[in-house]
């Protein structure tokens, strides 16, 4: 399905990366807009093109937070974590989103409303 829809956008890669191992991180970036997520179709898709084992995109895929391995909700809820957040209750009120929602860290609610 990628080779088709995104045949120029794959050839562009392919031109910028000789290495076909070198262009995993771009064509999983490509297959996770295209399924949302980096899909188990999408890993065989890369390794396909690259010429590898999917295990081995697989584990690129796993390593990086960048890549989902999981459908995200239609809306997507990011909450400031970092040292200036934290001191003002960032933590607390993150803790508080999530209970509300019914979801641990990085989940989507049952309805698929909400990552």
């Amino acid at each position: 399905m990628l080779k088709e829809k995104y045949a120029e956008q794959i050839a562009k890669i392919f031109a910028k990366y000789p290495d076909k191992r070198s262009a995993i991180m771009p064509l999983l970036y490509l297959a996770q807009e295209h399924y949302g997520y980096v899909s188990p179709e999408g890993i065989q898709e890369v390794a396909e093109l690259c010429e590898i084992d999917p295990t081995q995109v697989k584990s690129i895929a796993g390593f990086y937070t960048m890549y989902r391995e999981t459908p995200k909700g239609k809306y997507w809820l990011q909450v400031c974590t970092d040292l200036p957040c934290a001191l003002v209750g960032a933590d607390q009120f993150y803790q508080e989103l999530l209970d509300y929602l019914g979801i641990q860290d990085g989940e989507t609610t049952p309805d698929g409303l909400f990552t």
